[in-house]
């Protein structure tokens, strides 16, 4: 799950130019820094296609299948205890949302327990790399490639909500997870659910689906670039929603934009705590901005 509010389109340009200069500038200078530059080293990283397949159906199928079905299970026996019970959309979001996350969580992880322990560990940091770089500098990478991503899919997310609604003239619509944030305010234990599902639940859930199964599995047989490309496409299109109608396509393309420093802070460290890490602090930046513009519409 992904956070990118949208604004008002008056000035657009001047934040797409902004954005945009600064993190052409910013990304620049990283780059003839040798920021960029990919460890050479052996790669003891290793995950199949059926490893990657299972994982990936194991999300797919429980979150569109298995957890509605036993939320609707829940809502049923608690509607037969009182008609009070679960009765409110905050509380049925609070509930779904809940339960998707225990469920992917518990069956991933009892599908790893079944999985090689050396595999399992290199799929989140390469045995090779903790000579050269610790969790802790990982973690750092993760904050400092933000600052590098963050105005560039901006830039991207305002140009391309600028298209759609200036020069096509599409109605703009909210997507599922900035509604979804919108309508847990106003109660403490339905917001604090929704911010620990977006910031925490989600990015490490995400990461370890498209970044550790999934480009993992694609860069042994494509290469790590278009490993890459390829994951961030799958990531951005899995955010696909029909209610977004035409919303869908700024989101997608900033969607992409960020996976790609996703992908590449992965590939760079070698380390899903990077691309966790980055992943977590544009949603809690994201969930940031949401927080305060819903509070100055609210006064």
């Amino acid at each position: 799950m992904d956070l990118l509010a949208t604004g008002q389109t008056g000035g657009v340009l001047s934040i797409v130019f902004i954005f945009g200069l600064f993190g052409v500038i910013a990304n620049v200078v990283a780059y003839f820094k040798g920021y960029f530059t990919l460890p050479k080293h052996e790669d003891r990283r290793c995950w199949s296609f059926v490893q990657a397949s299972v994982c990936f159906g194991i999300y797919l199928i429980n979150s569109y299948i298995i957890a509605p079905l036993i939320f609707a299970i829940i809502v049923h026996l608690a509607q037969k205890l009182s008609s009070t019970y679960l009765s409110d959309a905050k509380s049925r979001i609070m509930l779904a949302q809940a339960v998707t996350t225990i469920l992917n969580f518990s069956f991933l992880a009892i599908y790893l327990k079944f999985q090689d322990k050396e595999d399992v560990k290199a799929l989140f940091k390469d045995p090779s790399m903790k000579k050269s770089s610790s969790y802790f500098s990982d973690f750092l990478m993760g904050i400092f490639t933000w600052f590098l991503s963050f105005p560039l899919v901006v830039a991207v997310n305002h140009l391309c909500n600028w298209i759609n609604t200036d020069i096509f003239k599409a109605k703009e619509v909210d997507q599922v997870a900035v509604r979804y944030l919108k309508m847990s305010t106003g109660s403490y234990a339905t917001f604090i659910i929704a911010v620990l599902v977006i910031i925490i639940a989600a990015p490490i859930i995400e990461e370890f689906i498209f970044r550790g199964c999934i480009q993992n599995f694609l860069r042994k047989k494509i290469g790590v670039k278009a490993g890459i490309v390829v994951t961030a496409l799958i990531f951005a299109f899995m955010h696909f929603s029909v209610s977004q109608k035409a919303s869908n396509f700024p989101l997608l393309a900033s969607l992409f934009t960020f996976a790609l420093y996703l992908g590449f802070i992965y590939e760079k460290t070698r380390s899903l705590l990077s691309s966790i890490i980055l992943h977590m602090t544009f949603n809690a930046v994201s969930v940031i901005r949401i927080i305060f513009l819903v509070t100055i519409a609210s006064n």
